[in-house]
């Protein structure tokens, strides 16, 4: 049986004040280009239309396999051209989660933070429901896999070592310190 090809477009918006290009691809024009005016559209393709002073020009059509046969081509297109596009569109959304938090790895790091200070009590609260809920399992999987925890601890331990006893060591100077003060 043979495979129905699709028709598709690659598109390029180019902005002629600023310089800037977008590259996209579709199966059907006219609502892609509906698509790129909307108001609740994020992408930034938007910005380029919104200051209303651009060209749009079809730099290809034809048929392809499938829609991604037509965005790996629109995808070379974004790898040859300086264009404003952050996300390429081959990708799927595992990949490019896992770009976005290479690139913003401080960012992500330093929001985690901020979560994990804000919602210290309701975190514990949470965990301790699970450990609740789940005891048992907690305790067999504990059992059952006592040496390679013990192992991934050693890991941990020494990786972390400094770290953990100058914690360990202030933890105790503040302990003593309170306790000198109370007296």
């Amino acid at each position: 049986m043979k495979k129905k090809m699709i028709y598709g477009y690659i598109y390029k918006l180019y902005c002629i004040t600023t310089g800037e290009c977008y590259i996209g691809s579709t199966k059907n024009l006219k609502r892609r280009i509906i698509k790129h005016r909307i108001p609740s559209n994020k992408n930034i393709s938007k910005n380029i239309l919104e200051r209303k002073n651009y060209i749009f020009l079809i730099l290809q059509e034809g048929k392809y396999i499938n829609l991604d046969h037509l965005r790996a081509i629109e995808n070379s297109y974004i790898e040859k051209l300086d264009c404003i596009n952050k996300i390429r569109s081959f990708f799927n959304t595992n990949e490019q989660q896992k770009i976005y938090n290479e690139k913003n790895k401080d960012k992500i790091k330093e929001q985690r933070k901020l979560y994990l200070e804000k919602n210290k009590d309701k975190i514990k609260e949470r965990q301790k429901i699970y450990y609740i809920k789940n005891q048992d399992k907690i305790i067999e999987f504990r059992k059952n896999n006592h040496d390679k925890i013990k192992e991934q601890h050693n890991k941990w331990y020494q990786k972390n070592k400094d770290k953990y006893n100058e914690k360990k060591r202030k933890n105790y100077q503040e302990a003593h310190k309170n306790k000198s003060q109370q007296e």
